[in-house]
């Protein structure tokens, strides 16, 4: 038994200085070990020096057949089973024979068989393949059942297919070397295990009827329901295409939007645009087509979404059937975005553009200077002042409440009349809210005041 230093070696320096007998030497790109000279520190040092030095556990032990062998026979189950391990993990540098093999797969410790099953560099013969199949532990008949390489017999798929372990059945039920029967069909997508039952929902060698169909599609799984309606031979009725787009999951009624065969009316695409999920939103509209009209009551829907998406996508989409109080509304909403594409498709004055308000000049006079130099600080200084003069109302709150998080952001902003907390001053009043300072994750310092004059 000697040593030798793996690829894993960062020429760190500190293993060939200790080396006893000098068996240590730099190669092109890490540490070898001249095995020859090896001798372990034996006589020397109580351990091997090279290990105990070596920072990153590169240097490991390399044993000889007639040493392997002995491990792999030795008495006590912990060694027969490090030395299993040890081979399983390095199968390059240890090449085990048949009869090693066999007698691994044969051993008394179901942990050593099931490091011998996990070996990939060899085919197990018809009586290792049966004997495994048959073993009392799961996870060895799992690890048989699971490799691609050996053929069954049609005795041993159905016998897998009923195995007491899910994690057999399921690995039976994902192997495509075979085309199962009706009984087995309807058996696995009946079964307990919501794994086997998605392994069959997914399987192309058959086509389900329409009762499975029926039922897969009201399985309490997920990922089940999701198998039937994205199976390339699920033709939905319209009653399936109506229950599934009202599906509490997203990702099913995701599935029935986009799919092929799904042509929606336009009150599905309605309702489809004002979706609780973003994916779900995006798939209906990339259906609307040439001839869809949306109702007047929707397009009002959309403007008043409380996801700031919702409303963007709403305004860009339906700008030319718009309102003249929609088209107002939207150039103040509370999202930059929403009041950018407002200004850009209607050709609106910009909130910080109202006539005779000194605090709108100097607002737009300090954004357009995008780097804090010294006029930029003197104009934050004076706007200080200036709120200051004009009696703005300060308080702190949330970026996430006010949607504005830098200095010199403003928003012009309608308080509802059941306003809480802040702004309950301002209800029911038009006001300007403008961001003076952020501090901590969220926080931010704001000033607000009502706004007196009328926009344009």
């Amino acid at each position: 038994m000697t040593y030798t230093i793996e690829v894993d070696c960062i020429i760190c320096d500190e293993c060939e200085p200790v080396c006893p007998v000098d068996a240590i030497f730099q190669g092109d790109s890490i540490y070898i070990i001249d095995q020859s000279k090896c001798n372990e520190c034996v006589g020397v040092y109580d351990t091997p020096q090279c290990v105990d030095v070596c920072p990153v556990d590169c240097i490991t032990r390399v044993y000889t057949n007639e040493q392997m062998n002995e491990g792999l026979s030795n008495s006590s189950e912990h060694v027969r089973l490090e030395y299993a391990e040890m081979a399983y993990h390095n199968s390059c540098r240890y090449h085990l024979t048949k009869s090693q093999i066999e007698q691994g797969l044969i051993d008394s410790s179901a942990a050593v068989r099931l490091v011998f099953a996990k070996r990939t560099d060899f085919i197990p013969n018809a009586e290792q393949i049966e004997r495994g199949l048959t073993d009392v532990s799961d996870e060895i008949r799992r690890m048989f059942a699971s490799r691609l390489d050996i053929q069954l017999t049609p005795a041993q798929i159905e016998r897998g297919l009923i195995d007491t372990a899910c994690m057999v059945r399921i690995a039976f039920a994902q192997r495509d070397d075979f085309v199962p029967s009706l009984d087995q069909i309807e058996r696995d997508l009946v079964d307990i295990d919501d794994r086997v039952r998605f392994a069959f929902a997914r399987r192309v060698d058959f086509t389900p009827s329409l009762l499975q169909v029926e039922r897969g599609l009201k399985d309490k799984s997920l990922s089940v329901r999701l198998a039937f309606v994205s199976r390339s031979d699920f033709l939905p009725s319209d009653k399936k295409i109506e229950r599934g787009l009202k599906d509490k999951s997203w990702e099913i009624r995701l599935a029935f939007a986009e799919h092929k065969n799904f042509n929606p009316t336009n009150e599905q695409i309605e309702k489809g645009l004002l979706d609780r999920s973003g994916a779900v939103r995006n798939a209906f509209r990339l259906k609307m087509n040439t001839d869809f009209c949306i109702s007047p009551e929707y397009v009002e829907l959309g403007l008043v979404h409380p996801d700031a998406s919702v409303r963007w996508v709403f305004l860009n989409d339906f700008h030319g059937q718009l309102t003249s109080a929609q088209i107002e509304r939207a150039k103040f909403d509370a999202d930059s975005d929403v009041r950018a594409t407002a200004f850009e498709k209607f050709g609106a004055q910009s909130c910080n553009e109202i006539p005779d308000d000194y605090v709108a000049n100097l607002l737009a006079e300090f954004n357009t200077i995008p780097t804090w130099t010294s006029a930029k600080k003197k104009l934050q200084e004076q706007l200080y002042q200036l709120l200051r003069d004009q009696d703005y109302f300060f308080f702190t709150g949330s970026v996430h409440t006010y949607q504005i998080s830098r200095f010199g952001d403003s928003v012009i902003f309608d308080v509802p009349e059941n306003k809480t907390g802040n702004l309950k001053i301002f209800r029911a009043k038009r006001i300007r809210m403008i961001c003076l300072e952020k501090y901590g994750p969220s926080g931010a310092y704001f000033a607000a005041k009502e706004l007196t004059r009328p926009l344009n």
